[in-house]
């Protein structure tokens, strides 16, 4: 398919600038398998690298450790909060939406 060529050519692309051995690539490749929604993918380049942040919490959610991945994105906002970091409303609404809530009707 049209999709898979371009996720394709992508992680060429990643190869050819980090080399396929690196903790960008791997990372880098992660994202592009969520993109793609593969969580199974996702999962398996993210636990190749250190990286356990939101899209980690999200890969265990969607591969079938819930309660992992529950823990994992609890974490990831309050420590955004705490830390006074900026977030981006997507990121906002993307981990609430993993984490079951509904959007509130004004």
């Amino acid at each position: 398919s049209a999709r898979m060529g371009r996720m394709d050519e992508t992680i060429k692309q990643a190869k050819r600038y980090w080399g396929d051995d690196t903790l960008n690539y791997k990372r880098h490749v992660a994202v592009i398998y969520k993109t793609a929604r593969d969580w199974r993918m996702m999962k398996e380049y993210y636990v190749r690298t250190n990286y356990r942040d939101m899209d980690w919490g999200l890969a265990l959610l969607k591969t079938g450790s819930r309660d992992s991945g529950v823990l994992i994105l609890q974490k990831a906002l309050a420590s955004r909060i705490q830390q006074n970091a900026s977030i981006s409303s997507l990121d906002i609404s993307r981990t609430q939406a993993a984490l079951g809530h509904k959007a509130q009707e004004n």
